[in-house]
């Protein structure tokens, strides 16, 4: 067997890596851009990571190159001295998920949780998911539900951080308690509410596209009395507003508020938008304990539209902050401006905030 390297430690190249682990593939390195080289390496089986600065010397005749990234590859082939004729290209999205079906189908079977493929209901430590294999979107569903699990179920039920990309939603003070009321928003397909009423903690899920909505509308129906799909979009507005939806499936953006420069794949579509601050108001809520958000780039103004809920309740917030590069900042702001007695911490792809008592 030639030996086999990997380019790129991202969101394919750590899964790709773990794929090899699991079918007993020998690697014999992994390439990272200079200052991306990850410290810790122990989840990735001990395979070792060098940058590009470690490898100019290194003789890679015989050897077959793995590239996971998307930047152009003939610069870095050139400082690699790396012969394109050996390099095989598993960049693309559909590559992705396929790796994505066939590692979490062999984890599902090692962990016992049952007939992956055959099962209408999951039954994961007790706590239930619709099986997206089997529902009649089985395709769209079934990408959304793969790619939030490593994030949202492996952490929260078998404390595995393995295949962390964004973020879990709770670390340390952070966390989820019987009773909370938690704000999900862009709940997608209702893993992290799931995990969430498994707690015995009320969730409201936000999610406007119409056909992942569907698809959460089921999975709240096995926890009726702790999960209740919203079918809008939270914003700074109160408001009806046009929503781009990938219809192919084929991107890892499926639907986002903010217009694209390529409609070529995003259809339009209109929807309602709400403020969880008038939210609050209308549901006559006494307390929110906790929210979630992962809105593609829309997070500051959900935070914008929860100014009241931020300084009354305090609630601990869970945020994505890699969708615009002045995240961390922006959203910084608007958490302070609304209650100085967040505390803010910054970890993987997210922002932690929470007030102490």
């Amino acid at each position: 067997m030639n030996n086999i390297w990997i380019y790129g430690l991202g969101t394919s190249g750590r899964l790709l890596v773990d794929l090899c682990i699991q079918y007993g593939i020998p690697i014999q390195g992994i390439i990272v851009g200079n200052g991306y080289k990850e410290d810790e390496i122990s989840h990735r089986g001990g395979v070792k990571i060098y940058d590009v600065l470690e490898v100019k010397d290194i003789n890679f005749e015989n050897c077959i190159m793995l590239y996971t990234v998307k930047q152009p590859k003939e610069a870095v082939l050139q400082s690699l001295s790396w012969n394109k004729d050996t390099l095989v290209d598993v960049s693309s999205v559909s590559f992705y998920q396929k790796m994505l079906r066939i590692y979490y189908n062999n984890f599902f079977e090692s962990m016992n949780v049952g007939e992956f493929e055959k099962s209408d209901i999951l039954n994961i430590e007790g706590m239930k998911l619709l099986n997206p294999k089997m529902h009649e979107r089985s395709e769209k569903v079934y990408e959304g539900f793969l790619q939030e699990i490593g994030d949202l179920l492996l952490p929260a039920i078998w404390n595995n951080y393995d295949r962390i990309d964004e973020g879990a939603y709770e670390d340390g003070n952070v966390n989820i308690n019987e009773g909370d009321i938690v704000f999900d928003c862009g709940a997608n397909v209702g893993v992290f509410s799931a995990v969430c009423a498994n707690k015995k903690a009320k969730v409201f899920a936000f999610e406007p596209d119409t056909n992942v909505y569907n698809y959460l509308k089921a999975q709240s129906d096995l926890y009726p009395e702790y999960i209740y799909p919203v079918k809008k979009a939270v914003s700074n507005a109160c408001c009806v507003t046009d929503m781009y939806i990938d219809k192919t499936g084929n991107h890892m953006t499926e639907s986002t508020l903010v217009k694209p420069m390529d409609l070529d794949f995003m259809e339009k579509e209109s929807i309602e938008s709400i403020t969880l601050d008038s939210f609050v108001e209308e549901e006559k809520l006494m307390h929110v304990d906790f929210i979630k958000a992962d809105i593609e780039g829309y997070e500051r103004e959900m935070l914008l539209g929860a100014k009241n809920v931020l300084a009354r309740f305090a609630p601990k917030l869970a945020v994505c902050t890699y969708h615009k590069k002045d995240d961390k900042e922006v959203l910084s702001q608007i958490i302070l401006d609304a209650n100085p007695k967040y505390k803010i911490k910054y970890k993987w792809k997210k922002l932690y905030a929470y007030v102490e008592n």
